[in-house]
């Protein structure tokens, strides 16, 4: 979306779209420095804090962890 909105900036040179995109990267950047922390926190909260309710269900929970883990790695690589 924000790609769009400056693709859509440099062809007409609405400085609305520039303003928009702008602020959709800000939001972007907050929610992503928010992910971060939090799937942080929640994995080693799993391991450590609830060892056994992870090695019972860490089958069930394995595939989440590693789709986060991919999807993290995914958009580090396409926001820097």
């Amino acid at each position: 979306m924000i790609l769009l909105l400056e693709w859509r900036y440099l062809r007409t040179g609405d400085v609305v779209y520039r303003a928009v995109a702008q602020r959709w990267s800000r939001v972007l950047v907050a929610l992503f420095a928010v992910w971060l922390v939090t799937g942080t926190i929640l994995s080693c909260e799993m391991g450590l804090l609830w060892p056994r309710f992870t090695g019972t269900f860490g089958s069930v929970f394995g595939l989440g962890f590693a789709i986060e883990g991919f999807s993290f790695f995914l958009e580090t690589i396409v926001i820097v």
